[in-house]
């Protein structure tokens, strides 16, 4: 009776194609859930270490490739044109003048007498103070670029 059942094979069962491909779908999508839920804690580390490359190299390029006198001047000039409103999308506004929406900024808050751009938001802010008039010393925390115009950051 034993050699019976060596000598019959089983019986083969017919699959149906599109169950193989159903199958084969959901695997795939169980792997994918897995691999997200695996990803997704790392997501945060990610994202700060792009934040942080991003910042130094802002701020890199407005403390050693950026003119600080035509920055001045467009400052200045702007003051003159604009005076006592915050713009909070400077990308979009045609009153900022190409240099400095070209360092990127968040938001810029004109006075009479200054104005302020913020470059960099979140737990890194920094940008640059221009005044209307010379400015020799603006205090602690500050850089003095060129007379008028000041680093700071936060």
């Amino acid at each position: 009776m034993a050699d019976q059942r060596a000598t019959h094979p089983l019986p083969q069962v017919q699959t149906n194609p599109t169950d193989v491909i159903r199958t084969t779908r959901w695997k795939w999508v169980r792997r994918t859930i897995i691999a997200v839920a695996l990803a997704l804690p790392c997501t945060p580390f990610v994202l700060i270490t792009l934040d942080v490359y991003n910042s130094r190299t802002e701020r890199h390029r407005l403390l050693h490739e950026t003119d600080h006198k035509a920055l001045l001047a467009a400052s200045r000039k702007m003051m003159q044109e604009v005076a006592d409103e915050t713009i909070f999308d400077p990308a979009q506004d045609p009153r900022v003048p190409p240099i400095i929406r070209k360092l990127g900024p968040s938001h810029i808050t004109i006075s009479p007498r200054q104005l302020t751009v913020e470059l960099h938001g979140g737990f890194d802010h920094y940008g640059f103070i221009a005044f209307l008039h010379d400015e020799s010393d603006l205090g602690s925390g500050r850089k003095k670029l060129i007379d008028g115009l000041f680093y700071y950051e936060e």
